[in-house]
């Protein structure tokens, strides 16, 4: 799991990252740490130095979380990480938390210190989307439109934890998923079409939720094809597909879930696979209940 995290000052990043190391024992970097000279207030260190300073971050530790606004840094950690998340509460928001902010020691040598660049600071947050550099919202938006894995962006606040209740049919299996995920399937393959008994299966993919098993674990079965990374835990009892670990990825059947998810699939995948039958399925009667 290595998590990045980035937006205006004052946006959470810090809440947000400490969140995430303490949950998930991940290394944390703030990058101011490295972009600035320790103990002197604007005085920043080379180019040279910040990129060296980040690189041996990214090598020496293999699972992390790195948090900042320097967009020219969030760009080189982007290759690396396993998920963006950019949070955008807007401009008044980043103002009100930084009027909350305690002292920093790490930035400032004192409290007062600290607030002798108060209000430079919210001048700068204010800016932040009308400048045109590195660390603007401009460069921010790039970042993330152009990212092609798993990205989140938060636009009221960065939810610290997102809780999903699932369960199997005969209520005999319970469990709790924490986390996000990052894709959402619907897949046609040949080997989720037979064990779903359907035109395709559903499933949700993280790469950072925790599955905790609240009743039932001894009843959870899983069944992996030989030579296939295809597999399939369920209920031995009323036979419900339920979650299961996939190499570095959390596997969650949509319909397994009890809670309901505002995420919409990504796509469909394995479609050279589907059924003949499954084709314009869109266009056949619809019933509310099972017709007469």
């Amino acid at each position: 799991m290595k998590i990045l995290v980035y937006g205006n000052s004052g946006s959470g990043k810090s809440t947000y990252a400490k969140a995430m190391s303490a949950r998930h024992g991940l290394a944390h970097l703030d990058l101011d740490s490295i972009v600035w000279e320790p103990g002197k207030i604007a005085v920043q260190r080379s180019p040279e130095a910040i990129a060296a300073s980040l690189q041996d971050f990214m090598r020496g530790e293999a699972r992390w979380v790195i948090e900042g606004c320097y967009g020219e840094l969030v760009e080189a950690a982007s290759h690396h990480c396993t998920e963006l998340v950019f949070l955008n509460p807007g401009c008044e928001t980043c103002l009100a938390n930084n009027l909350k902010r305690p002292w920093e020691p790490h930035k400032y040598a004192s409290p007062e210190d600290q607030d002798a660049m108060l209000a430079q600071l919210q001048d700068w947050v204010r800016a932040y989307y009308t400048r045109d550099d590195q660390w603007s919202y401009k460069a921010h938006r790039r970042i993330f439109d152009d990212f092609a894995g798993a990205k989140n962006e938060y636009l009221s606040g960065a939810p610290m934890s997102s809780q999903f209740a699932g369960s199997c049919l005969c209520g005999s299996v319970r469990f709790v998923i924490e986390g996000s995920f990052d894709h959402f399937y619907l897949c046609h393959c040949s080997h989720c079409r037979k064990d779903s008994g359907s035109s395709n299966s559903a499933n949700l993919f993280s790469s950072n939720a925790r599955l905790t098993w609240l009743g039932g674990q001894d009843r959870v079965s899983t069944y992996r094809l030989p030579d296939t990374r295809h597999a399939r835990s369920f209920c031995a009892t009323c036979g419900s597909a339920l979650p299961f670990s996939s190499s570095d990825l959390l596997v969650v059947p949509a319909g397994s879930l009890d809670t309901d998810i505002a995420m919409a699939p990504d796509g469909h995948i394995f479609t050279a696979s589907r059924a003949r039958w499954d084709r314009g399925l869109d266009a056949a009667p619809s019933h509310p209940h099972f017709p007469a």
